[in-house]
């Protein structure tokens, strides 16, 4: 067993989110998987562990003042967005991701009810 740093952060902003890139890490005594979103609450301490050369990114802040709407993969205030985004998918129109040869088709029609 390698041996872990800790450190704990308490979180003021309203909404944060901790993501495992790689390596070990533990977040309040549980063992963090691999490239899963978790979730800390307004005003709590997070105690964190982590193995040499793990990464890992925090993400947060104050909410944005529109409400979000979200269908699949893809997240927008403006639903109109939303089902032109998909429609442009079903189309294959986005750039290819290099190295990336696989098509993966949308899940269902129900973006069309945004």
């Amino acid at each position: 067993s390698q041996k872990q740093d800790s450190f704990q952060i308490n979180f003021e902003c309203a909404e944060v989110a901790i993501y495992l890139i790689e390596g070990e890490l533990t977040i309040n005594a549980q063992s963090a998987e691999l490239h899963h979103l978790y979730i800390a609450r307004h005003g709590e301490t997070v105690k964190f562990g982590s193995a040499p050369g793990t990464r890992f990114i925090v993400v947060g802040g104050t909410p944005l003042p529109e409400k979000r709407h979200m269908w699949w993969n893809f997240v927008s205030s403006d639903p109109s967005k939303i089902r032109e985004a998909a429609e442009k998918w079903k189309a294959q129109a986005f750039p290819p991701v290099p190295g990336d040869n696989e098509f993966i088709p949308l899940p269902d029609d129900s973006y069309l009810r945004l």
